[in-house]
């Protein structure tokens, strides 16, 4: 939560990142790569389904076998067997699961962890979290190939809550792209009356990771029903009567409370020797060993035996 709130800093008040060091696009280059797959892969057409197109599952294992590449193609930095097995599984995670054939909140929490990775071996650095490169342009084009890969292949929204969830899909979009606007004489009245103020949305939109998150959601939405947006997306539009600050805030709280706080996203999170489970249980059973005092050997063999499944929200 601590590095999601540096990220949430540094987007206070920025249209784009200050800087943008080799790193931040060579991970952008790794998000196109990966968004320009899908082209390649096309979903099935047969039989119709509201969800969930089998072909994302090839589009799934070539980004298994391709991971480690993608990997050793951000840094020059020599990494342990173990730490390029760590970070290629959080990015595989990132964007799906290919059993459930679904994505939701769980899976962009793995990005996040993907790039706190990074930062903890180096690869990235200060400059880069707190310039807004990581935040506005590194994720800016994870979400794009999210986007990507949902309108493609139609994944389920893992653990949806339907109309009184944020977002089907991302949470951290809207939160970094409220940020955007903090100081910034842009209006957070985007709605009229049950509607959105599309005039203002795409004023924005250029730029604006949160008015690109709601454009995405409003034309997702359309697509399954005709409904005004006070209907499809009450949260969002409930926030619209709110300050910048306030909006930043309440979704920070949100994703704290219904994203890091709920069981069923924390039990799928993965954890190694770069993102260990190293707190104590809320029981403080003492008998419990955590993560951190185990033998490297034991908590090797744990990772290379966990069960083969991706987060949700």
């Amino acid at each position: 939560l601590a590095f999601i709130n540096r990220l949430n800093k540094s987007c206070f008040g920025q249209r784009e990142a200050r800087e943008e060091s080799a790193v931040a696009l060579r991970l952008i280059t790794t998000f196109e790569t990966i968004r320009l797959k899908v082209d390649e892969i096309p979903a099935s057409h047969g039989r119709v389904r509201r969800f969930g197109d089998a072909t994302f599952r090839q589009f799934c294992q070539w980004l298994v076998e391709t991971a480690p590449e993608l990997i050793s193609n951000l840094t020059n930095t020599i990494l342990s067997i173990q730490e390029k097995y760590e970070l290629a599984t959080y990015l595989v995670s990132s964007f799906g699961d290919q059993q459930r054939l679904d994505y939701g909140t769980g899976h962009e929490t793995a990005q996040i962890i993907f790039l706190l990775c990074l930062y903890k071996l180096g690869i990235l650095l200060d400059r880069d979290i707190d310039s807004g490169a990581v935040a506005l342009t590194v994720l800016k084009a994870y979400f794009v190939c999210c986007r990507r890969i949902q309108s493609e292949y139609l994944l389920e929204p893992a653990g949806s809550r339907g109309v009184w969830a944020l977002d089907d899909y991302q949470c951290l979009a809207f939160l970094f792209g409220s940020a955007q606007h903090i100081g910034i004489s842009v209006p957070a009245q985007y709605t009229i009356e049950n509607e959105l103020n599309i005039d203002l949305v795409r004023s924005h939109e250029s730029y604006s990771l949160f008015f690109q998150g709601i454009a995405y959601a409003q034309l997702a939405k359309d697509k399954a029903r005709r409904a005004p947006f006070a209907e499809t997306s009450p949260v969002l539009f409930a926030f619209s009567s709110k300050s910048w600050i306030v909006i930043n805030r309440a979704i920070l709280k949100y994703y704290e409370s219904e994203v890091l706080g709920t069981f069923v996203v924390a039990r799928h999170l993965r954890f190694g020797t770069l993102f260990p489970a190293s707190w104590l249980s809320v029981n403080k059973r003492k008998d419990v060993p955590i993560a951190s005092s185990l033998p490297v050997e034991r908590q090797n063999n744990d990772i290379s035996n966990s069960p083969q499944k991706e987060n949700c929200s």
